[in-house]
């Protein structure tokens, strides 16, 4: 298992201390349910044969326990745009992102889902109820 986390130090006049990010790995065994949801896609016009969009969408902590990380990814997009991790949320804590999508300009269907990884449990893609971590976004209209 690899485990990655951004740590921020500074001097204060006689040594480094940390100042920001987590002071321990934190793997936990005890896999959680974080949920997604779509709130909204709002297009943009055709370029390059392609159109890109706003996503919004709202990640929570169902339970039973804190999760750690975890990135949200579109998987139609390909290669992908590098992953942005976000902070970990506690049991029944929620988030609002905005995440940029991309399709075929012509519409179709490529593959317009999101999908939700939470990154602190050892097993991939454990997940209390993994059945709400992939969602289907909305195309536009006459797509």
């Amino acid at each position: 298992m690899e485990l990655h986390q951004t740590r921020t130090y500074g001097w204060n006049g006689s040594a480094f201390v940390q100042t920001g990010g987590p002071t321990s790995f934190s793997s936990h065994d005890k896999p959680t349910d974080l949920s997604l949801r779509i709130d909204g896609v709002t297009w943009g016009s055709p370029q390059g044969g392609f159109r890109t969009g706003i996503a919004k969408v709202t990640v929570t902590n169902k339970g039973p326990y804190r999760s750690d990380e975890f990135l949200v990814m579109d998987n139609a997009q390909f290669p992908p745009p590098p992953p942005v991790r976000h902070g970990s949320l506690g049991v029944g804590e929620s988030v609002q992102l905005t995440i940029t999508v991309k399709q075929p300009a012509q519409g179709g269907p490529s593959g317009n889902q999101l999908q939700l990884y939470e990154m602190g449990s050892p097993e991939r893609n454990a997940d209390v109820n993994p059945a709400d971590n992939l969602v289907t976004y909305p195309l536009w209209p006459g797509a």
